[in-house]
């Protein structure tokens, strides 16, 4: 397992991860042209990428997403939330995956859980992928941790994450 993450912040989030021959990104909050230039920076090519899977709605997690969906035929996976504020910025994908915040799903080799954290969006959810050696965290965007988060990342081998979200600040 290897991820490095491309981008953090209002300018853009997004996250590679290759695990178990598979390789994913967790958002794509920059341009297409720009995610390319950065997983090149790694030594990755574009092309190599099998789904984008989205955290929340906000544009600097989803900018790239729908282009990147359409230009590698890849599909797109977010809960139903998340998918119904995001469409006007989506547009049409190559293929979208529904998942329930909370439910474990796999996509090829991988074991997804999707779970819940706090931001200011429909239904943000921080992520568990797991292969059969590993398991990563990714939680960005939260002001807290909770309980659930703290349970599901708790065993983690690697993790990423990003607290600048303050709900009084806003």
């Amino acid at each position: 397992m290897r991820f490095s993450v491309l981008g953090s912040g209002s300018k853009g989030n997004a996250t590679y991860l290759e695990a178990a021959g598979t390789a994913l990104l967790i958002d794509a909050g920059m341009s297409g042209i720009e995610l390319q230039r950065r997983l090149a920076a790694i030594g990755v090519e574009l092309s190599s990428v099998h789904a984008i899977f989205l955290t929340h709605e906000h544009n600097d997690h989803i900018h790239g997403a729908g282009v990147l969906s359409r230009r590698l035929n890849i599909p797109v996976f977010a809960n139903p939330s998340t998918f119904s504020k995001a469409d006007s910025t989506l547009n049409k994908l190559a293929a979208y995956k529904e998942f329930d915040t909370g439910a474990i799903f796999h996509f090829r080799n991988l074991e997804i859980h999707p779970f819940s954290i706090s931001h200011d969006a429909a239904d943000p959810v921080g992520f568990r992928i797991s292969d059969a050696k590993s398991s990563f965290g990714y939680c960005t965007d939260t002001g807290r941790v909770s309980q659930l988060m703290k349970q599901r990342l708790s065993a983690c081998h690697a993790l990423v994450i990003e607290s600048n979200h303050d709900a009084e600040m806003l």
